[in-house]
């Protein structure tokens, strides 16, 4: 056989051997690329998995305490929400009473009547300023609407009072008045007392339903 010949056939099939050879190993590194990418994406996903639990937790954790502390404020105010509606309503009651001892139209009198009327006064004096200072001292507490309601009639007590008073300084004062002015001057006051002792208890209930509803005992 021709030398050459040889020589090109062994050639050859050291090539067809070198080009199987490069393919095999490219195979094999597909195959373990492919084994490593698996393995690194089963790492990252209970990475993943274990920084997303834990922060969950965290978040769990968190609002649960939010949520604690926004109950015990919560149960904070409505205690003092409460404290300020019974002292408030007592307040009330107070000023309802002393207002209708003062302008009722049978006074007994005990030893002096000048100055029992002056202590009466001083009583309604005094309510009205303990009522009207602890009201707005503690307003935030109170709705909207309990505060128009309690504003209303603490307007009508004071305004009704004033005019009481003007009612009772002239006819002390004034001896030129006709008898039908003083008798139009009482009847006016005896009006004012029968709006305490008859209207103003109307619009404490009113207020006091109001007091139930914020206080949750209806």
């Amino acid at each position: 056989m021709d030398r050459n010949l040889i020589i090109d056939i062994i050639l050859l099939c050291c090539l067809a051997y070198l080009m199987f050879f490069k393919d095999y190993v490219k195979g094999l590194g597909v195959q373990f690329a492919k084994l490593t990418t698996q393995k690194d994406l089963t790492t990252l996903e209970e990475r993943v998995k274990f920084e997303f639990n834990e922060k969950f937790e965290k978040i769990k954790q968190e609002n649960s305490r939010n949520n604690i502390s926004h109950q015990i404020q919560y149960a904070f105010l409505q205690n003092k929400r409460g404290d300020a509606i019974l002292k408030l309503h007592e307040n009330l009651i107070d000023l309802q009473g002393s207002v209708i001892s003062w302008t009722s139209p049978v006074q007994i009198v005990q030893n002096d009547k000048n100055k029992e009327d002056e202590e009466r006064l001083s009583n309604v004096n005094n309510s009205l300023r303990k009522f009207r200072k602890f009201y707005f001292k503690n307003k935030l507490l109170f709705s909207e609407k309990l505060c128009i309601e309690i504003e209303d009639l603490f307007k009508i007590i004071w305004e009704k009072s004033n005019t009481y008073i003007e009612n009772k300084n002239e006819i002390k004062d004034f001896d030129y008045l006709t008898a039908e002015e003083k008798k139009a001057y009482r009847k006016e006051m005896r009006d004012i007392h029968e709006h305490f002792r008859n209207e103003i208890p109307k619009q404490i209930k009113l207020i006091e339903k109001e007091f139930r509803t914020l206080l949750s005992v209806e």
